[in-house]
């Protein structure tokens, strides 16, 4: 049975976890509101967009963003963490992208976080770049450029299509797939409200790669927004089971501390009586 000292240690060590799974679940719930605000600000202008494209597409013929490049590659992006202390995020997130990467004729797989890279690679899955600072600065600046680097891709013909693999944090962080490219429109959508000049070719090659550029980022936030929430949880659940671990810890030191109360007393009692 541990003493007292050793009660007191583990008191003190369990304490300073607490302390820092605290201050972590307080961080991730800073980042999580400033992202959720962010997510939901851009979703009204994302929703216009896919309107109003969806709209020019019924009047046109397409677009070099909507048709088949003839190549034989599918480019798929994979978004993680570069950072652990989340749970299963990355654990489930790289199980899931290596189920549909399989399903896959040939694959080029990109990755944003290197935690749920170094997963993809044990598993056997080659990976062509890592876009790390995606997931620790997820602003604008960066999702355009890495839209525009697999956009350049598409119309390169390198590669035949452009998905996404992340946690959607809009759908109760469900693990999905995205596929942006070529571009396709909503079906039930195509009902022309709008005049367009000077005509639809012109106004989808110039507004696809715009949309496409939010689409991109929309994936990147939503992620982010997952892997916070999925930290907090963590951290929570961490706090929560400290301070059971304490107030067990604690009642055990008061006992411990009572029976040496009572031994001393016993002692001295018992040394009284000889006396």
């Amino acid at each position: 049975m541990p003493g007292i000292k050793e009660i007191k240690n583990r008191i003190k060590s369990v304490g300073d976890t607490q302390k820092i799974t605290g201050a972590m679940y307080l961080v991730a719930s800073a980042k999580l509101s400033g992202a959720k605000s962010t997510v939901l600000s851009h979703r009204a202008y994302a929703n216009e967009c896919s309107l109003i494209l969806s709209s020019a597409l019924a009047h046109s013929p397409g677009s070099v963003y909507t048709q088949d490049n003839g190549a034989d590659t599918q480019a798929v992006l994979v978004i993680g963490s570069d950072r652990g202390l989340c749970g299963d995020y990355n654990k489930n997130i790289a199980k899931f992208a290596s189920q549909k990467i399989k399903e896959l004729k040939n694959p080029k797989v990109y990755v944003s976080g290197g935690r749920v890279k170094s997963l993809l690679t044990a598993s056997g899955i080659v990976c062509e770049e890592d876009f790390d600072i995606a997931v620790k600065k997820p602003d604008n600046e960066t999702a355009c450029e890495i839209a525009d680097y697999f956009m350049n891709l598409f119309t390169g013909g390198a590669v035949s299509s452009f998905s996404v693999i992340f946690a959607d944090f809009a759908d109760k962080s469900r693990l999905c797939v995205k596929k942006l490219l070529p571009f396709e429109a909503d079906e039930e959508e195509r009902e022309s409200g709008y005049d367009f000049l000077p005509d639809t070719a012109t106004l989808l090659d110039t507004l696809i790669p715009v949309s496409f550029r939010s689409s991109v980022r929309s994936c990147i936030l939503s992620a982010f927004c997952s892997e916070q929430n999925t930290r907090m949880m963590a951290m929570k659940n961490a706090n929560d089971n400290a301070g059971d671990l304490l107030a067990e810890l604690r009642l055990e030191y008061n006992h411990t501390r009572q029976n040496a109360i009572t031994e001393e007393i016993a002692d001295v009692s018992g040394e009284r009586k000889i006396t």
